[in-house]
């Protein structure tokens, strides 16, 4: 949700717009939709994560001088957004999207260049972690797991259902504990149904991509 509430500014929308909808387009690029939220410029932001790397004190500052170029950049391309946009113009918000993304990519590569192997590594297992049920939707991980075209059709039909139907679910009139217990229901259900997809060889793989295990994993998603 704070994804799709960070594409409403781009947009030039105030922060309190209703959710934009995702468009038909996004659902079908598998992984696009979270591309932007864990990627490793994303996580290198929180203290469990460079705690877990052991960065030195040079790869710190540097990944902090990083992090404040990339806040500056962001903040520079919002103000060029267009003041007034709808938010169901699908085009204009699948090209902010394809931009973000390709931003972090950039970013994302410079702070690897900065890290060791082992750390290159951990960063990656971690992510998948993070990630969670939608690591299924991430293309690099799709193409090192071999997922079969038929097996994309019926993730994408996971995703929106998930998205645009059970999620909203949650935003009705409940107490923050059901909103939590549904949310933890609906998730674990997405799980389940993801890993349903994959062949048993395919999810041992996913597995072992994750590493050892990473206690803060969930409390990041």
């Amino acid at each position: 949700m704070k994804f799709f509430r960070a594409i409403a500014m781009r947009l030039g929308l105030p922060r309190k717009s209703p959710i934009v909808p995702v468009p038909e387009g996004l659902i079908n690029d598998l992984g696009t939709m979270h591309a932007m939220v864990f990627t490793p410029m994303a996580l290198l932001i929180r203290p469990e994560v460079t705690k877990e790397l052991k960065l030195t004190e040079f790869q710190t500052n540097a990944i902090r001088q990083l992090q404040k170029e990339r806040s500056k950049g962001s903040a520079n391309k919002k103000k060029k957004s267009p003041k007034e946009s709808k938010a169901d113009d699908e085009t204009n918000i699948m090209q902010i999207f394809r931009e973000m993304r390709e931003d972090e990519a950039g970013y994302a590569e410079r702070a690897l260049l900065l890290m060791d192997t082992s750390q290159r590594k951990r960063i990656k297992e971690i992510r998948i972690q993070v990630l969670g049920a939608r690591a299924a939707f991430d293309p690099d991980i799709q193409m090192m797991l071999a997922v079969t075209e038929p097996q994309k059709v019926r993730l994408s039909a996971l995703l929106h259902e998930y998205t645009e139907v059970k999620l909203f679910r949650v935003d009705t009139e409940m107490d923050p504990e059901q909103k939590k217990q549904l949310r933890e229901e609906l998730n674990a259900e997405f799980t389940a149904e993801t890993a349903g997809v994959f062949t048993a060889a395919q999810n041992a793989t996913l597995t072992e991509m994750q590493g050892a295990f990473f206690e803060d994993a969930a409390k990041l998603r």
